[in-house]
């Protein structure tokens, strides 16, 4: 096993991208799916594959792009940065939640999901949002948002590409 590797685990895809030392975990990136089939991702915080340890730490540009399947993601909370088109085109996705450690949505992360109503935010880190990165979500969809940053990502969410009915919400 070395830098580059890719392996399985569950349903993902993980590119090794930094091995762990005696000390520390190593770092993966998630760069898709076994299956196409799959409905519901949960990304991990951490990963385990041969005794060894390693944090999820991010994810490849289009890594489910035009997937027609999936309709539930869960991004763990060592993910950062969401990259650009990420989702694009996955029209039966419906919901997701995006972990406490995304700083960044790259652009049209996710363009195109048409059906996607339900998008929950739960970083307080959230700096940039890429351009069109909700083109085209649904037209009713709420963006569920931390309390205390509503304000703050009312106006980084603005004009993203998503219809003006929807909402932004605490």
């Amino acid at each position: 096993l070395k830098r580059g590797d890719v392996f399985v685990k569950g349903n993902l895809k993980y590119k090794i991208v930094k091995m762990p030392t005696a000390k520390a975990a190593g770092r993966v990136q998630v760069i898709g799916l076994v299956k196409k089939k799959v409905k519901n991702v949960r990304i991990p915080a951490t990963v385990k594959y041969k005794n060894l340890r390693f944090k999820v730490s991010g994810m490849a540009a289009n890594a489910f792009r035009k997937n027609k399947n999936l309709t539930t993601v869960t991004i763990g909370n060592g993910i950062a940065q969401i990259p650009a088109k990420a989702f694009y085109g996955c029209t039966s996705l419906k919901r997701v939640t995006l972990g406490t450690g995304v700083t960044n949505i790259g652009k049209q992360t996710f363009a195109g999901a048409k059906k996607l109503k339900t998008i929950t935010i739960r970083s307080k880190k959230l700096k940039k949002v890429g351009a069109k990165a909700f083109r085209n979500i649904n037209s009713k969809a709420k963006i569920k948002v931390p309390a205390k940053k509503l304000q703050k990502y009312r106006r980084l969410l603005a004009k993203k590409g998503q219809k003006s009915s929807a909402k932004i919400v605490k």
